[in-house]
Order: C-alpha cells, then structure tokens, then sequence
C-alpha cells in the first residue's frame, strides 16, 4: 500500500477498458500541470488528481497515486473506482496503478451529487485565501484521504 493511501484498496481486476473521456483528461491534465495546480512539490511528493464518472453510475475513473509529476497518463496511469465503503475506509478497483489517495473523497462528491461528472482537486494558495471563511470548507483537524474527508466533503456539498 502506498504510505500516501490511507484506505484499504482491493483490485478486482487487472485490466481497466479505455474510456471516452481519457483524452479529455489528459488534455485538462496538462493545462492544470502548466499553471502549477497539480504536480510535484518542493519533496518530490506528487499533489492534484483528476477523476471523471462513468456515465450514469457511481463509478469512475480516477488518476493513479504519484502521478502528479508525470507529464503525459497512459491508462495504466489510471484506475476505475468500481465499489467503495466510506464506513470501512475501502475501495475496489480495476487496473494496475494504486488508487489516488484521495479517492474515498472523490467517490463521497458522486455519492452526493449526481449531476457530477467530474472531479479536479488542485492547489491554488490565492483562490484559497481568497475563498476561505466565504464558501463551505472541510474541518483543517480532518486528514485527507481518511473516512471523515470523504464525510466532510458530504456535508459542505449540501
């Protein structure tokens, strides 16, 4: 298990089918890496993922973990979210990349939101400051990638 994941993750299949919205992904991807809201930090540590629902499920397919740094995704950069319990801090997935660390959130807002058809997580310190304290934000006592993200994440979507 990746030491950034902080849920328990299970591999339902190797093989993940290539999707629609890949390149559109990709292409989202590189515009989010040349302005520096996704990547790699001062550590090396990748930050930033993108996910995109499939179809009319609760499924989705979702950039692999430290994948920030990497310049272009092939598939197996990615896997596809295929059953989740936030309660048991758990996932299961197709492919062969490790699930994003933040994936039990990314699956909580398609939990609430139906109409969602994807997902960016960036960081961007001006919009925070200019956002904080105006719109609904997470708790900063909760961990990221644990149940109660996924369940804040809940909350502020409401």
């Amino acid at each position: 298990m990746s030491h950034y994941v902080k849920f328990t993750y299970q591999r339902a299949r190797a093989d993940i089918a290539p999707f629609d919205a890949f390149a559109a992904l990709n292409a989202c991807r590189r515009k989010l890496l040349d302005l520096r809201l996704i990547g790699l930090d001062s550590n090396q540590i990748g930050f930033g993922n993108l996910s995109v629902r499939d179809g009319a499920t609760r499924n989705f397919y979702i950039t692999g973990s430290a994948t920030g740094g990497l310049p272009k995704l092939s598939l197996t950069d990615c896997v596809r979210v295929v059953n989740c319990d936030l309660k048991k801090n758990w996932l299961q997935y197709e492919g062969t990349a490790i699930p994003s660390s933040e994936s039990l959130t990314h699956a909580a807002i398609y939990k609430s939101d139906s109409m969602t058809s994807a997902v960016i997580h960036c960081h961007d310190s001006a919009l925070w400051a200019t956002l904080l304290d105006r719109v609904p934000t997470t708790s900063k006592a909760v961990a990221y990638g644990t149940p109660e993200m996924a369940y804040e994440i809940t909350v502020c979507s409401k």
